[in-house]
């Protein structure tokens, strides 16, 4: 009966050690799953305008430094969705200022993450105001010159809805905020380029708008692990939209 026993002991261990081995050849290390989903690449890019002489453009001076290159500054640049998962210390809690110098909002066009501090101010020796409006908020600040006032922008409203600027005492005056709730997203400099870093690796569909002219075009790329993918997106008159309503 004892030499049962220990038979039935003996087996018992054995079965339980190739259950144990077997599980763990066979299981995926939880982090190797995390990791492939935070495999991220970079896109490098540069936004160009092209001309027409029948079709003119008539923001093509203040925005393309060079007729025959065509490269186009104050671009927004985004990916349609991107991959809120990515980490939000990259652009969370970050601040901007917003001058009015010369009759102009300077820069006239920013793109924030969501939760950003902005701060205007006034640097022209007359008052100013700040409208701003989207579908999500809006508010309206008096400036004297050197004031100085804060806003926390908590709504995204992406490339579709952002916040727009104007002056009550100066009509000329305009200005966008494009305030996104992912970490993908860009504005060209005077040469036209722009820089999208961590983004999700797959098929992602890249945006550029340009407020001031109307201008929207989408196009589709593949990003790769741990690669830069260079892309370049050229705009002309067939990608005018029709006029926001302000």
């Amino acid at each position: 009966m004892g030499g049962k026993h220990n038979y039935f002991g003996v087996s018992t261990l054995l079965w339980v050690f190739v259950l144990a081995v077997g599980g763990t050849s066979g299981a995926e290390p939880p982090h190797d799953s995390t990791r492939a989903e935070l495999q991220t690449g970079t896109i490098e890019g540069v936004v160009i305008y092209e001309s027409d002489r029948l079709r003119p453009w008539r923001y093509r001076r203040n925005y393309v430094r060079s007729r025959t290159q065509g490269e186009l500054a104050e671009a927004v640049v985004s990916l349609i969705r991107g991959d809120q998962s990515l980490p939000r210390s990259e652009a969370a809690n970050k601040k901007a200022v917003v001058d009015q110098k010369d009759y102009n909002f300077t820069p006239e066009t920013q793109a924030v993450y969501v939760g950003t501090e902005v701060t205007f101010t006034n640097s022209d020796p007359f008052l100013h105001d700040v409208t701003a409006k989207c579908s999500s908020q809006q508010f309206s600040i008096g400036l004297r010159q050197f004031d100085k006032a804060t806003r926390v922008l908590n709504e995204a409203g992406g490339l579709d809805d952002p916040l727009t600027l104007t002056c009550a005492f100066h009509s000329a005056m305009r200005g966008w905020i494009f305030i996104f709730d992912h970490t993908c997203f860009a504005v060209t400099d005077e040469s036209g380029k722009f820089r999208l870093s961590n983004v999700p690796v797959g098929k992602q569909t890249v945006v550029v708008v340009h407020p001031a002219g109307q201008l929207r075009l989408e196009r589709e790329v593949e990003i790769k692990p741990n690669e830069i993918t260079r892309v370049e997106m050229r705009l002309s008159p067939d990608h005018l939209t029709a006029e926001r309503d302000q």
